[in-house]
């Protein structure tokens, strides 16, 4: 990913953990991993008027935020679809080693290996 991506890579990595590693029942896991594909199903131009309201609400219209917002949200599905699955396959036995052995203060996320 080069710079256009990384604000929604790095929030869809931080979902795709979540939806690989935890289970939710209301909505359940299949339900939430539904949303991220059926949003890159949508066409973008059923979300020009919300995003427009929202923006003009939070009074970041004609800002770069705006623009940093946008990017993020519609490039967010695509990493989370393909992360949760990389996660999905890590075993969770390297998750257990790395706590038990080399981090004391372990976080997950830096000490696992991802695709960029």
């Amino acid at each position: 990913m080069g710079g256009r991506g990384q604000p929604g890579g790095a929030v869809g990595t931080l979902a795709a953990y979540a939806l690989a590693r935890f289970r939710f029942r209301k909505p359940s896991n299949g339900a939430l991993t539904t949303w991220f594909l059926s949003q890159r199903i949508m066409p973008p131009v059923l979300f020009v008027i919300p995003f427009f309201l929202i923006m003009r609400s939070l009074t970041l219209l004609d800002s770069v935020w705006a623009l940093v917002l946008l990017n993020a949200t519609f490039s967010l599905p695509f990493p989370v679809i393909i992360m949760s699955q990389m996660f999905r396959e890590l075993p969770i036995e390297l998750e257990e080693a790395a706590r038990w052995m080399a981090r004391p203060d372990f976080r997950p996320l830096p000490g696992l290996p991802c695709p960029w």
